[in-house]
């Protein structure tokens, strides 16, 4: 490793959750280099996410789909062909130490390759198809996502620095939910859950039916007088509109029409979010909020928030996790079509992890639902 560190590049293009789950890798990096730039390439979600992080300097959106198609090519000189123009803007920076924070795969093939080819001279990161071009890497074991980036940084020996994540919000971000509040005549202190019925369009089989979240909302306005908010992103407006228009009780929705900030924002000021395994849920961990997360194919030991405010809703059937969620390779469950994982999880059992959460925050509900 170069005697002095000045220049540290990151990549982390992955999703929502993955992205706020190397949050604390990047703050155990900068601890470690406190005087060092930390430079990160990251994706739009990464821009947003990540822009008022104080262990980070600065920020480049890349083109990281074109990288990683370009990786899957098989051939070097494709990469460099396609991405000359991120290989440039990087050699400028001159970075001493590059970390890459992504998945194992064509994701990691794509930092290792970056760079290598810009000339940084030490890199890290996980064991990948160019994982010869790295100074030292370390293997996806099976650990949650979060351990598993901190690996990565302690290959720098860097410190575990605590296992929150973090998304600071700004004074913008904090006005924005105020605003809605009061558009909305919500009062403040007034409970209000959060539902996200949504989830990634190529994982369908991580979502919970939606008549259970109709149910759920109706049983939380009678049971806790609770104001429903859903939530979800700007493909899944006619779920929520759906959901919505099946509801005993209106409930405000807001899915498509607020920024990762601004939502994050609102859901640092609502009592809980219950919803399926998918970025909000670590948004609303990352903002302090207690959540009720609802798993079927996909495993909690590996993804679900360690903070302590969130309860795992779950069958545990033998099967899972099996990660048959992406619709384009795994169309059907061999168990059966929806996953019984999810379809065979009743209303009942969630409420019954949501009415433990409410006790656990002190919360007295003023009626009984049957």
């Amino acid at each position: 490793m170069p005697e002095k560190v000045r220049n540290i590049v990151f990549f982390q293009v992955d999703n929502i959750g993955d992205i706020l789950m190397a949050t604390p890798a990047l703050r155990a990096l900068h601890r470690r280099f406190p005087e060092a730039r930390m430079i990160g390439l990251v994706n739009q979600f990464g821009k947003e996410l990540l822009e008022h992080n104080p262990d980070v300097d600065q920020l480049i959106v890349v083109d990281h789909r074109r990288m990683i198609n370009s990786v899957k090519a098989e051939a070097p000189w494709e990469f460099v062909r396609h991405n000359s123009d991120q290989i440039r803007l990087l050699k400028q920076y001159r970075c001493d130490v590059g970390v890459s924070l992504v998945s194992c795969g064509s994701p990691a093939g794509a930092a290792q390759l970056l760079f290598s080819m810009a000339g940084v001279p030490y890199r890290v990161g996980l064991q990948g198809c160019y994982a010869h071009l790295l100074n030292q890497h370390t293997e996806d074991t099976g650990k949650h996502r979060a351990e598993i980036s901190l690996d990565v940084v302690r290959l720098l020996g860097a410190d575990d620095e605590g296992r929150e994540i973090n998304l600071p919000l700004s004074e913008e971000d904090s006005e924005f939910a105020r605003q809605y509040w009061q558009e909305h005549r919500v009062p403040e202190g007034a409970p209000v859950v959060a539902l996200n019925p949504g989830g990634n369009l190529y994982r369908l089989s991580r979502r919970w039916m939606p008549e259970g979240f109709v149910e759920i909302g109706d049983r939380l306005r009678d049971r806790y007088g609770a104001t429903i908010l859903l939530i979800g992103g700007p493909d899944e407006t006619a779920l929520t509109e759906e959901i919505a228009a099946r509801m005993q009780y209106p409930p405000l929705d807001v899915a498509g029409r607020t920024t990762l900030r601004q939502l994050a924002a609102l859901l640092a000021d609502v009592r809980m979010l219950v919803t399926n395994d998918t970025g909000s849920l670590h948004i609303a961990d990352a903002v302090g909020t207690q959540t009720v997360a609802i798993f079927g194919p996909t495993d909690p030991k590996r993804i679900a928030p360690r903070s302590g405010r969130c309860t795992v809703v779950r069958l545990g059937l033998p099967c899972s996790p099996c990660y048959r969620g992406n619709m384009e390779r795994w169309p059907t469950c061999p168990y059966g079509t929806p996953h019984p994982c999810m379809s065979s999880l009743s209303p009942e059992v969630v409420l019954s992890s949501i009415d433990s959460a409410f006790n656990r925050s002190g919360y007295i509900h003023h009626s009984l639902y049957v």
